[in-house]
C-alpha cells in the first residue's frame, strides 16, 4: 500500500497524522488546566473560609470567657463586650453568605 503512494502523498499523511496527535494531546492538556484551575480556586477558598472560622472562633472564645467572667464576679462587662455576641453573629452570616454559594457547587461536582 505504501509502495502505490507519491512521496508528497506520505509526507503528507505523516503531517496530517502528526496534526491529529498534537490536537489531541493539546485537547488533554486543557481539560487538566482546566481541572487544576478549579481545584486551586477551591482551595483558596477552603484557605479564606478557614481563616474566617478561625478569627470567628477567637471571637466567640472571647464572648464566652467574657460572659464566664461576668457570671463568676458579677463585674468587667463593658458595653463592648455585650456588644460582641451581636458582631459575632453579624459576622458569621456575612461569613456562610460569602462562602456557602461558592462551596455548594464545587462540592456537588466532586
Amino acid at each position: 500500500m505504501l509502495k502505490n503512494m507519491s512521496v508528497s502523498t506520505k509526507g503528507f499523511a505523516a503531517f496530517a497524522i502528526l496534526a491529529l496527535i498534537a490536537i489531541a494531546a493539546s485537547g488533554f492538556i486543557y481539560t487538566r488546566v482546566v481541572t487544576a484551575t478549579h481545584l486551586v480556586e477551591h482551595s483558596h477558598t477552603m484557605g479564606e473560609l478557614l481563616s474566617e472560622t478561625s478569627e470567628l472562633t477567637d471571637k466567640v472564645n472571647q464572648a464566652n470567657l467574657a460572659l464566664k467572667n461576668f457570671l463568676l464576679t458579677g463585674i468587667g462587662i463593658s458595653s463592648r463586650n455585650t456588644r460582641l455576641p451581636v458582631r459575632i453573629l453579624t459576622r458569621l452570616s456575612q461569613v456562610s453568605a460569602r462562602f456557602i454559594p461558592t462551596i455548594q457547587p464545587t462540592m456537588s461536582r466532586s
